[in-house]
């Protein structure tokens, strides 16, 4: 993270292995105006500008059906 803060991003789209692992990162962006926005995992810091979170079961699912339904089109 901290190399892409010094690339002139307008944002920074991060999906952490630990929420400790990234907060110093996550700070960092934050203090030099770049929204730092976490994905399925959050950061120990209140400097995240949002956190998104997925369902990975629901869209496990989703995707088991929709490929049953492209196999299904395969046999017809």
């Amino acid at each position: 993270m901290k190399y892409t803060i010094h690339q002139d991003m307008n944002g920074i789209i991060a999906s952490p292995i630990s929420p400790s692992a990234c907060a110093s990162g996550v700070d960092t962006a934050y203090s030099q105006d770049i929204p730092p926005v976490t994905y399925n995992t959050d950061a120990l810091t209140k400097n995240v500008a949002a956190t998104v979170m997925v369902n990975n079961e629901t869209l496990g699912a989703a995707a088991a059906e929709a490929l049953i339904e492209k196999m299904k089109e395969r046999r017809s």
